[in-house]
């Protein structure tokens, strides 16, 4: 019976060690993946992380050629509403803060953004302390938004 354990633990690990190695095309090459990132909560005075095992980024990121939603929480995190992000791209930034600020002026109406997220304040309304608020995440003096 140990002997046909050590056989299948040996088999799964030869298996697996198959499947975590080096990927290659024409034009790209990995020398090696890994699925081992830990998971859980991580953060310092202005930075918050929270990560899931196999995925250590998730999100969108992009470059003048391509666009990328890393991991298989990126979709769930397209529909997830996220506080601070006005236009629902994924990414809090300076271009929710100038939506923010164009509701708050009359210069825009709250329906061409995303209404729900940008009551970070919990005040029931989009003003400019939501504006500042996001403003005060995006410099570091803000450590998280509700």
């Amino acid at each position: 019976m140990k002997t046909r354990i050590l056989i299948l633990i040996a088999a799964v690990m030869l298996t697996g060690h198959a499947l975590a190695g080096p990927m290659e095309s024409a034009n790209y090459k990995m020398p090696a993946s890994v699925v081992a990132s830990g998971g859980g909560a991580a953060s310092s005075a202005n930075y918050q992380l929270e990560a899931t095992i196999g995925e250590p980024a998730i999100g969108p990121s992009d470059s003048s050629n391509y666009d990328l939603y890393a991991g298989f929480l990126a979709a769930l995190m397209a529909i997830l509403p996220r506080a601070g992000d006005m236009n629902a791209d994924g990414v809090v930034d300076t271009a929710d803060v100038l939506l923010l600020l164009q509701i708050t002026g009359g210069l825009k109406n709250a329906a061409d953004g995303q209404p729900a997220n940008g009551d970070v304040t919990g005040n029931g309304r989009i003003d400019l302390d939501d504006a500042a608020k996001v403003l005060r995440y995006l410099n570091g003096l803000q450590p998280t938004l509700p």
